[in-house]
């Protein structure tokens, strides 16, 4: 073998090598973040009255979401506080933003557990949380603000969404 041909073979792996490299790396971009499968955990109310703990975890899904947000929701009677971490992909699929807040539960028995982002004059929607607890359903009602400036908030559409935690679907 001469060394023009090994340069030759050398030149054409190098190129394939190269080409596959890049069609990986477009395909795993192409690919949408994983997140964790839908989890949900109530102790009963089982320890002292007027205290419980629920937690649950899933994808946001419904009309207009389509698994591009996960929620961690943990509520505490004790606290009259539900907690909610957000993770969202938005935009490049590799991009991913979190968004933190608590509101307070209006509403707890054995049944149903509601908690409802204080109302923000300036907020164009609110979200009533409702946790179905036999049933391990958690819907995230997203509801337009009655006091919206209707200039300010006209890119977001004036609907009611109910959406429900669940598996991640895959595509």
């Amino acid at each position: 073998m001469n060394i023009r041909s090994f340069a030759s073979g050398f030149a054409v792996a190098a190129i394939i090598a190269i080409a596959g490299g890049l069609w990986l790396a477009k395909r795993l971009g192409d690919q949408p973040i994983r997140w964790m499968p839908k989890t949900y955990y109530d102790d009963g109310d089982i320890r002292t009255e007027g205290t419980g703990h629920v937690v649950a975890d899933g994808t946001l899904m419904g009309e207009d979401m389509h698994g591009n947000t996960f929620l961690h929701i943990e509520c505490r009677n004790e606290q009259k506080r539900c907690r909610i971490n957000e993770l969202s992909s938005l935009g490049s699929n590799r991009s991913v933003f979190l968004y933190n807040d608590e509101w307070p539960i209006t509403s707890w028995n054995k049944d149903v557990i509601v908690a409802e982002s204080p109302p923000v004059p300036t907020a164009c929607s609110r979200v009533k949380l409702v946790i179905i607890r036999q049933a391990q359903v958690i819907q995230y009602n997203r509801i337009p603000q009655e006091t919206r400036d209707a200039e300010r908030c006209k890119a977001i559409t004036n609907k009611a969404f109910r959406w429900t935690l669940e598996d991640q679907p895959f595509s």
